[in-house]
C-alpha cells in the first residue's frame, strides 16, 4: 500500500463495499449491480463525515436530503422575505458559513490526529543545527552490489548541516555539504533520513584548527565562464587572490548577490540606449 493515500476516498471505498454486502440478497449478485448503487450512493450523501461533521448533500444544498420518512428534525423557517436578491445574499452567506465550518473541522480533525500519532509514536522534533555533522540514511541497492541483506542504511560518510529550510505546515529540511570534499547534496532531506554523528573529540578540534587554516573568506563573485568544460565562477577572496571556483564550492549568499548584480547592471545598460 502507498504511504500516502487519500483518506476520504479510501473511506468512500470502504462504505462502497460494505452498502454492496449488506443489500445484497439471492436475485442480487455481482451481474447486477447497478440496482444497489443508487441506494449506496443516497446513504453516503445524507451521512455526516466524521470530520465535516455534516452530510455531503448539506453541504451542497444547505439543507438536510429530503426522505421519503417520517424523522424527528424539524427544518426551521429561518427565511421569510420574498425579494429574489436578497434571497440570494443570504444564500450566498449561508454557503460560505457552512463552507468555513466545513474547513475549520478538517483542521481540527487533523490537528488532533497528528497530536494522537505523535503522542502514539513518541514523536520529537529535530534538534539539528547548523554545522553539525550527521549521517544520511540510504537503503538503495546498487546494480551488482553483495550487500543486500547485510547492507547498513547509514553509511561511514559525514555530511555537514549547511541551511535548514522551513516550510510552513511541512517541517524543515536540510542542505547538507559532504564534509570530506565541500560539496553540496543535491536537494533538500528531510529530519528522519538523518542521524546526529559523533566522533573522537580531539581529532574534531584538530580537524576544525586545520579547516580553519586552509578557510580564505571571499569578498564576492567576479565573473563566470566555461572552464575546462564547466561552469566556474571568478572568485575574489579577502587576500586578493582570484581563483575559479565550482558552483558547489559557493555560497548561495555570494552566488545570489552577483546574479543580483548582474541584473541591476543589465537594466542599466538598457535604460542608457
Amino acid at each position: 500500500m502507498a504511504k500516502r493515500t487519500n483518506g476520504i476516498a479510501e473511506r468512500a471505498i470502504k462504505a462502497l463495499n460494505q452498502g454492496l454486502k449488506i443489500y445484497s440478497n439471492l436475485d442480487c449478485d455481482d451481474r447486477h449491480l447497478e440496482s444497489q448503487i443508487p441506494l449506496i450512493k443516497m446513504g453516503l450523501r445524507a451521512s455526516a463525515s466524521s470530520d465535516t461533521k455534516i452530510s455531503p448533500y448539506f453541504i451542497s444544498h444547505l439543507f438536510d436530503m429530503p426522505l421519503p420518512v417520517q424523522t424527528d428534525s424539524v427544518v426551521a423557517d429561518i427565511f421569510h422575505s420574498r425579494q429574489a436578491q436578497q434571497y440570494a445574499a443570504w444564500l450566498k452567506k449561508s454557503i460560505k458559513t457552512v463552507h468555513d465550518m466545513v474547513r475549520i473541522n478538517r483542521i481540527e480533525l487533523k490537528q488532533q490526529m497528528k497530536q494522537d500519532y505523535d503522542t502514539k509514536h513518541n514523536v520529537k522534533q529535530p534538534d539539528f543545527k547548523i554545522r553539525d555533522l550527521v549521517l544520511l540514511k540510504d537503503t538503495r541497492i546498487t546494480l551488482g552490489s553483495n550487500k543486500t541483506f547485510t547492507k547498513r542504511p547509514y553509511a561511514e560518510k559525514p555530511y555537514v548541516v549547511k541551511q535548514i529550510v522551513f516550510s510552513h505546515g511541512a517541517g524543515s529540511s536540510f542542505k547538507l555539504t559532504e564534509e570530506q570534499t565541500g560539496t553540496d547534496l543535491r536537494g533538500l532531506v528531510a529530519h528522519d533520513r538523518l542521524r546526529h554523528y559523533f566522533r573522537n573529540q580531539a581529532a574534531t578540534v584538530q580537524r576544525q584548527i586545520l579547516a580553519k587554516a586552509r578557510f580564505k573568506p571571499a569578498i564576492r563573485i567576479l565573473d563566470d565562464g566555461v572552464i575546462n568544460d564547466k561552469h566556474q565562477f571568478l572568485v575574489l577572496f579577502k587576500n586578493r587572490t582570484r581563483k575559479w571556483r565550482k558552483r558547489s564550492q559557493i555560497n548561495d549568499g555570494l552566488l545570489n548577490k552577483y546574479q543580483q548584480n548582474r541584473q541591476q547592471n543589465a537594466t542599466a545598460q538598457i535604460r542608457r540606449l
